[in-house]
């Protein structure tokens, strides 16, 4: 009878490690992040957007002096900051697709990005940079044109903005 329960003991002592092995590697699945993934996972970094986000403050400063040099009439200027702000958002787009730094859009952490794989990654920047790039790149366009033709301001501003919330719509 105590070879039963001692049986059963070590019979129930094994089970409970069993039980803790497979635990271990349920929770090794959920992130499914190991030392071979980092590699392939971009380093955690917000650099590029502060950049650009001083790029695009220091555009409206040095639009005013154009203007004020002479260089830049005050449709000019306006222009000018659009398509500054026009091409940093296309060139981060481009940055996002080109190194996989798809937790910079909110959609996405970064623990997410770095679960996915390379093409999952590389899919979701490509979208978001042909959908920014289209918008984007016709926006310029447009501005091209509108400085020939002398376009409103207004009219300029309201493309503007109209291409931005058709770019985030299409990503």
């Amino acid at each position: 009878m105590e070879d039963n329960r001692k049986a059963g003991n070590k019979k129930e002592e094994q089970g409970v490690e069993d039980n803790k092995d497979d635990r271990d590697m349920e929770d090794n699945n959920v992130y499914r992040y190991t030392e071979a993934d980092s590699q392939d996972c971009p380093k955690k970094s917000y650099r590029l957007i502060f950049l650009i986000l001083v790029c695009m403050f220091a555009a409206i400063p040095l639009s005013v002096r154009l203007n004020s040099c002479g260089m830049l009439s005050d449709s000019g200027t306006l222009r000018f900051i659009f398509g500054v702000y026009a091409a940093l958002l296309m060139f981060l787009a481009w940055y996002i697709y080109k190194k996989d730094r798809i937790y910079w859009i909110t959609s996405y952490s970064y623990q997410d990005a770095c679960n996915m794989s390379r093409e999952e990654r590389n899919k979701i920047g490509f979208k978001m940079w042909k959908g920014f790039g289209l918008c984007y790149g016709g926006y310029l366009l447009y501005l091209l044109f509108g400085s020939i033709l002398g376009t409103p301001m207004g009219l300029d501003a309201g493309v503007f903005i109209g291409t931005v919330i058709i770019s985030c719509i299409s990503c």
